[in-house]
């Protein structure tokens, strides 16, 4: 499977098997690609490319189930292995969300949550990034009290991803804060395919109650990149020029 120019690992790494027989390096090579594929599925759900990618994570899931079960012989302990695991669901429940099946994806957030509340406070190290993505499935499992403090701590600690931003950005929203417009607008600086932020920064400059408004056109205003991306968005959803001056200026 192809995406963006790089190849993924063949299916055939992802096989239980292979965790459960070889040799030290064996099992420590199948770990390292089983995070590569981790990482590059986030990339595909961030860019919108879906074709393979439930079907590598399903496997790779698998073998970081093996792998914890055998953790020692496998070059990681065992909460290493099984926030891995809690990475890969949240990555299947992102990419079930995105083909409309919603059932799954909350089962697969679900399994996420449970092993990274199990998991990281057994950490020998930083957990700054399981912390940040803990956070992202809480919310998108509609547990925004929960979620929010974690949010707040992964922009802090400098772990936060764009989807920290959007979750973040769209709870403050919810909320009716001044803040959430600035969040937004990292959010779509980080990925400018998130077309969850861009509607609602474009919500957000409808609303001429909001007092923030002004605000928020200013910081579009100074961002070149994104007021370009913006104004192309709103006139493809057919809003009126008058809308789209004010950022276009």
């Amino acid at each position: 499977m192809q995406t963006e120019g790089r190849s993924l690992p063949d299916s055939g790494v992802f096989g239980g098997s292979l965790v459960a027989r070889g040799g030290t390096d064996s099992r420590e090579a199948a770990l390292s690609g089983l995070k590569l594929v981790l990482e590059r599925a986030r990339e595909q759900q961030r860019t919108g490319y879906l074709p393979g990618l439930e079907r590598a994570v399903q496997e790779a899931i698998t073998t970081l189930d093996a792998a914890h079960a055998g953790a020692a012989d496998a070059g990681c302990d065992h909460a290493e292995c099984a926030l891995a695991e809690a990475a890969a669901w949240a990555a299947l429940g992102r990419v079930r969300e995105a083909r409309g099946a919603g059932e799954l994806a909350v089962r697969d957030f679900a399994r996420a949550a449970a092993l990274y509340g199990e998991w990281i406070p057994r950490l020998q190290k930083p957990a700054g990034a399981h912390r940040a993505d803990l956070a992202v499935v809480l919310d998108r499992l509609g547990r925004r009290e929960d979620a929010l403090p974690l949010l707040r701590e992964a922009v802090t600690a400098g772990t936060a991803t764009w989807e920290v931003y959007q979750r973040l950005g769209l709870a403050l929203m919810q909320a009716d804060s001044g803040e959430a417009g600035a969040f937004l607008i990292q959010a779509v600086e980080r990925n400018a395919e998130d077309a969850i932020s861009l509607e609602a920064i474009g919500d957000l400059l409808a609303d001429r109650d909001r007092v923030h408004r002004i605000e928020l056109a200013v910081d579009i205003g100074v961002n070149q990149q994104l007021r370009a991306v913006v104004v192309v968005r709103l006139h493809g959803r057919g809003h009126s020029s008058s809308r789209t001056a004010s950022i276009s200026r």
